[in-house]
């Protein structure tokens, strides 16, 4: 039996129609048939725009953490809290210079008990010491070379290349991402916890400056105090004479025995810029937490509003952003609070300088020095990664606010109208 050609025509005129038309799906009650996803059409997922579904892309660096330079930890961020600030005050500085590090010097001048004073050879009397990580911040990181990012597993789809759809996802469901667990296997680490990553204490370096010495590579002299001026004293502890100091030969300040010209090998890495040591992205739990849920969870929906924008549908992607950007006010607010715990925390003071005469006083005095300065760089670590993650929320409710006002543009003002003469 042989089919005429318009019959052909007519049926594949048909069949395009039909695939033309939008994908319908059935309730399991048998209901109305409802037009699919506009996002995912059923899939219930899309391709993650970060990485573009491949798993891998370009990450915010984690030791320049995004700014492409290197950082001093010490200086006060003026974005910071109040409680922060105060903190950072403490074992901190602002603007680009420190407080000179002889502890008897007071504005440039050392005075003793008997109201003579001298100038602090150590910062030249002017009680400042110019900083030399903030010196050394004006360098491009030595991870990203200045580019910011490098290239790594995607945090947001946790190397899946894959975003479940919160577009079609239902109200009282599980997460589509983690199915509710809140987390996922890091694949920074590949789920182990620890991994060889770059060193952030050096910034990837190998070296850092002395903490002792503070980068300048001197210190007060032990005999003079910095004053190039050696006093004896009676046993009641009156001056009897002041001579000049033969130790610094008069310079005040000797050479710090701990480094070489204010470098000292990374104790963190032993030099080598790099140390195996828990994984920074889940912080050696091997879990990092979803995207789609939890405190990150506006994330998912802030990158699909984007993709929902891209399509013309600006109601859909704006009604989807307002959900994201309360999600990361509300994260911000809570991560603020934390921060202020940190921040409000006893930091460990500097040791009271003892008698240096006796034998061994001085090794003994630098010894506890170290362990001091070492433990308040470990406190300004802990208290400026708590600062970032505040940072991530704040600059996420920023990119969706400035978003918003794309999608919604603000309505001309209309002026009121004249009354009738």
């Amino acid at each position: 039996m042989r089919v005429h050609w318009r019959v052909l025509v007519v049926l594949w005129v048909f069949l395009c129609v039909v695939a033309s038309r939008p994908v319908l799906a059935q309730d399991a009650g048998g209901g109305d048939a409802t037009p699919a996803c506009v996002l995912c059409a059923g899939a219930k997922s899309v391709a993650c725009p970060t990485c573009a579904g491949k798993g891998r892309g370009p990450q915010t660096c984690e030791v320049c953490w995004g700014e492409g330079r290197r950082r001093c930890d010490a200086r006060v961020d003026p974005r910071a809290s109040a409680a922060e600030r105060d903190a950072m005050e403490e074992f901190g500085h602002k603007g680009t210079e420190i407080r000179c590090t002889n502890d008897l010097c007071r504005d440039g001048r050392v005075k003793f008990d008997d109201g003579k004073s001298y100038q602090c050879r150590l910062c030249g009397g002017r009680g400042l010491l110019k900083c030399v990580d903030c010196r050394d911040a004006t360098l491009p990181c030595a991870v990203c070379k200045g580019r910011k990012t490098v290239d790594g597993p995607c945090d947001d789809c946790a190397g899946t290349g894959k975003l479940a759809c919160v577009v079609c996802a239902e109200p009282d469901a599980k997460c589509g991402q983690c199915a509710g667990a809140g987390n996922l296997p890091c694949s920074r680490c590949d789920h182990v916890g620890n991994v060889v990553q770059p060193c952030i204490r050096c910034g990837g370096r190998g070296q850092s400056n002395c903490v002792l010495c503070v980068g300048i590579g001197k210190v007060v002299c032990a005999q003079c105090f910095g004053t190039a001026r050696f006093r004896s004293q009676y046993t009641d502890g009156t001056t009897a004479s002041s001579t000049k100091c033969g130790a610094c030969e008069e310079r005040g300040t000797i050479e710090c025995g701990t480094c070489k010209k204010g470098i000292v090998k990374c104790a963190t890495c032993q030099g080598l810029g790099s140390a195996f040591a828990p994984c920074r992205a889940c912080r050696g739990s091997s879990r990092i937490a979803c995207r789609a849920c939890g405190s990150f969870g506006y994330r998912v929906g802030e990158l699909e509003a984007g993709l929902i924008a891209k399509k013309g549908l600006k109601a859909e992607a704006a009604a989807l952003l307002d959900v994201a950007l309360a999600h990361a006010r509300a994260s911000a607010a809570s991560a603020e609070a934390a921060i202020g715990k940190v921040a409000t925390a006893a930091a460990p003071t500097l040791p009271a300088p003892t008698d240096l005469t006796k034998p061994g006083a001085i090794e003994e005095y630098l010894k506890a020095l170290r362990e001091s300065l070492r433990q308040r760089m470990e406190d300004l670590v802990r208290l400026v990664q708590a600062r970032f993650t505040v940072r991530e929320f704040t600059d996420a409710v920023a990119r969706m606010e400035a978003a918003l006002a794309k999608l919604r543009p603000p309505t001309p003002a209309v002026p009121p109208k004249a009354p009738p003469k």
